[in-house]
C-alpha cells in the first residue's frame, strides 16, 4: 500500500495555490461582465444545476448510452426528445417534451 507524505512547505504551497485560485474567476471575466459594483451581469434569468452525488447515475438518468455494450447500459430504455440526437431516459417523459425550452450539458468536470 502506498502513502502520501507531505511536509509543511508543500502544504503551505498547496494552500497558497487554493486561496489564490479563490480570484480567478473575477480575473478572467471581461471588465465589461460587471456592473459599477463589481458584481456579473448576466443575461440569462434561469438556471437549474443538477449534481448528482450518491444518486442516480448520469448514464442512467441524463446521459443514456444506447449503443453501448449490454453490460454497461442501465434498465431504462431511451425516448426521442423534441431536440434532434436528444435522448432521455423513458422515465423524463415530461421533461423529453420541453427539451427544446432548456439546454442539457454533460460534463464530467
Amino acid at each position: 500500500m502506498s502513502t502520501f507524505e507531505m511536509n509543511r512547505r508543500q502544504a503551505m504551497v498547496a494552500g497558497g495555490l487554493g486561496v489564490a485560485s479563490m480570484g480567478l474567476p473575477g480575473s478572467v471575466m471581461g471588465a465589461d461582465k460587471l456592473d459599477k459594483s463589481g458584481n456579473a451581469i448576466s443575461s440569462d434569468k434561469n438556471c437549474i444545476f443538477i449534481l448528482l452525488c450518491g444518486g442516480p447515475s448520469h448514464v442512467d438518468t441524463w446521459d443514456m448510452k444506447p449503443n453501448a455494450p449490454i453490460e454497461y447500459r442501465g434498465p431504462y430504455k431511451t425516448i426521442g426528445t423534441k431536440v434532434p440526437g436528444m435522448r432521455l431516459n423513458e422515465m423524463h417523459t415530461e421533461l423529453a417534451k420541453l427539451t427544446d425550452q432548456f439546454t442539457l450539458i454533460n460534463s464530467m468536470t
